[in-house]
């Protein structure tokens, strides 16, 4: 009996040693090459924007497309600036509802609502307060807003502002110029997205050596944490987060690993302007360098945040005339934390485990490496803030948008994690699995990203199969 278990069991368990060698062998031969590291991250990348059913139905139109959320909004207020040279965006929503393709060609002839306020006097009006966000009446050329019962003539728009903040549009539109009034816009915008996440890659490559001296381990890392997070996810989207990711991985890596100020300094001075919160994020970085007390140094990094502040406030003032199109509402703070880590839709627990794993790595990383208080800093000041906002989970998207700017700072809590796992073999097999689970969750999230708005990837995978069930 004990030989034909033997016999049942052997050839098993020889196949899975053999697929196990098999895959570290393969592994290995990846991330002890940087060019070749880089070249499966790339690819990997890539993958998002060919992988998806909702694109292949525009695939005559628009080589990739925008989703939800935000992302048609964001691509209103650059065609508004790239075809009409403002950003009074009452006409542009109307081409939209018309049937043009200046939310995209997704939400062509569709009755998308607008993201857009006005002022009378001090009173800030959004365009939901004043039109019906679940109702729009037929019109000749297509859908048309439907004003509220309770809405006052009075208080009726004589002209749409951006409700988001324009930044990123005004960044955006000098690289796309060449593409407006084309279909192709939308495809380059979206390609610059996934451009940039590459980019914040070899940023992050650069902090991790920095903090280990070793290829293979500052290798790996790269690979597992832009695969195992919704990094990888935003780099098909059009948010200002794929962006602002390469900022501010970049501002700390000029800083940090560059020494060059003067560009560190512009990446702090264009997350000021693109999105203003996101100043949390690099405020330690500009008290590190304070607290060096050299004159050329803190010169040197005062030069962009000086002009992104400037830049700020004049769009402020010329275009709001002082206002602000938003503010902040808060929310349970404890609730926001239990969301940013428990939450089955979103939580980092279950979008990105590899991300928990980083936050018990920190302690060990901060003794070895007194200077790494800055991004750890970020990190916390950033996350508490937005444990504090009622819209902690970010809108419409996947997982958690507003925090993905600090997951690669959070993920540089893996560095002491990996350099013991070498030599430990139990925490080895089980930080593999973390992490292979985290890129799994992520590559269903990329493979088909429509599927994962607002939902776990995992769940919005098995769903299906229930159904048939």
């Amino acid at each position: 009996m004990n030989s034909v278990k033997s016999e049942s069991v052997g050839p098993v368990a020889t196949l899975v040693s053999t697929l196990k060698n098999v895959c570290v062998d393969v592994f290995m031969f990846i991330v002890k090459s940087q060019p070749r590291t880089f070249a499966v991250l790339f690819a990997c990348l890539t993958l998002p924007f060919f992988f998806s059913a909702e694109d292949k139905k525009n695939a005559d139109k628009s080589f990739v497309c925008v989703n939800s959320g935000d992302e048609p909004h964001y691509l209103v207020y650059l065609n508004s600036l790239l075809l009409d040279g403002d950003l009074d965006l009452a006409n542009n929503y109307a081409s939209v509802h018309a049937g043009s393709n200046q939310a995209g060609v997704k939400f062509a002839g569709s009755a998308l609502d607008h993201h857009s306020v006005w002022f009378h006097g001090e009173q800030r009006i959004h365009w939901f307060e004043y039109f019906a966000m679940d109702r729009m009446d037929r019109g000749p050329k297509g859908p048309l807003p439907h004003v509220r019962e309770k809405s006052k003539p009075e208080d009726a728009p004589t002209i749409e502002l951006p409700w988001n903040h324009p930044g990123l549009a005004i960044v955006l539109a000098p690289f796309l110029y060449a593409f407006r009034n084309t279909t192709m816009i939308e495809s380059m915008a979206l390609i610059l997205a996934g451009l940039c996440v590459a980019l914040a890659s070899l940023a992050f490559r650069k902090l991790v050596f920095h903090q280990s001296k070793d290829d293979v381990l500052s290798n790996a890392l790269t690979l597992a944490v832009f695969l195992g997070t919704p990094v990888w996810f935003y780099g098909r989207t059009l948010f200002s987060e794929p962006f602002l990711v390469l900022l501010v991985t970049g501002a700390y890596c000029f800083s940090r690993v560059n020494n060059r100020l003067v560009l560190a300094g512009l990446c702090v001075g264009l997350v000021i302007f693109i999105k203003p919160v996101a100043v949390l994020t690099v405020i330690p970085l500009l008290v590190a360098e304070l607290l060096t007390r050299k004159i050329d140094r803190i010169v040197k990094v005062s030069i962009g945040p000086a002009l992104g502040l400037g830049a700020l406030w004049y769009l402020q003032h010329s275009l709001y005339g002082g206002h602000s199109a938003n503010e902040f509402v808060g929310a349970s703070f404890l609730g926001g934390l239990i969301i940013t880590f428990f939450l089955p839709s979103r939580g980092l627990v279950f979008c990105a485990p590899l991300l928990v794993l980083a936050c018990f790595g920190w302690p060990r990383l901060l003794r070895s490496d007194r200077s790494t208080w800055a991004p750890l800093a970020a990190i916390v000041v950033y996350a508490c803030f937005m444990a504090a906002f009622r819209d902690t989970i970010g809108g419409a998207a996947f997982a958690l948008r507003y925090h993905v700017i600090i997951m690669p700072l959070l993920a540089l809590g893996l560095v002491p994690l990996f350099q013991e796992a070498k030599s430990q073999p139990v925490a080895r097999l089980v930080m593999t699995g973390i992490v292979a689970l985290s890129i799994l969750i992520n590559a269903l999230a990329c493979i088909e990203p429509w599927k994962s708005w607002n939902a776990n990837p995992l769940e919005a995978w098995v769903r299906p199969i229930n159904d048939i069930r």
